[in-house]
């Protein structure tokens, strides 16, 4: 699944490289949409990489049942994917700042490079 969205996201890449910028915006929806389709659970909400707000709501959550006498670091791990989501936003903003949709090469490049970690793990 990470080298289909590598693949369409190096396709978002080209496409606006060949001035198909509606294209390239097309493509990144697909890849994203991917993305999240992978953390369904049993075809229901899963872990929503994408979506800056659940990250931020689950952790309100958990640190709700944490005062409550729930497990006492459960909110940490949503916490930390909230952070990773703004922090690529930041990341993402400042490279379309300089460079326009070029800047989604860096995505497909993370996303390869993912999937080739991931293709050798499984491999060990």
């Amino acid at each position: 699944m990470l080298l289909a969205e590598a693949a369409l996201l190096a396709v978002a890449a080209l496409c606006y490289a060949s001035g198909f910028s509606n294209a390239a915006v097309a493509a990144m929806v697909l890849a994203m949409g991917l993305e999240n389709a992978v953390f369904q659970i049993d075809g229901g909400a899963g872990l929503g990489l994408t979506y800056v707000t659940g990250a931020l709501v689950k952790v309100g959550q958990l640190l709700a049942a944490t005062l409550t006498g729930g497990a006492r670091w459960a909110w940490l791990p949503n916490l930390l994917l909230w952070a990773a989501l703004v922090a690529g936003a930041v990341c993402g903003a400042t490279a379309y700042h300089w460079i326009n949709l070029a800047a989604i090469w860096f995505a497909a490049g993370v996303a390869l490079a993912l999937s080739g970690i991931v293709a050798a793990s499984i491999h060990l």
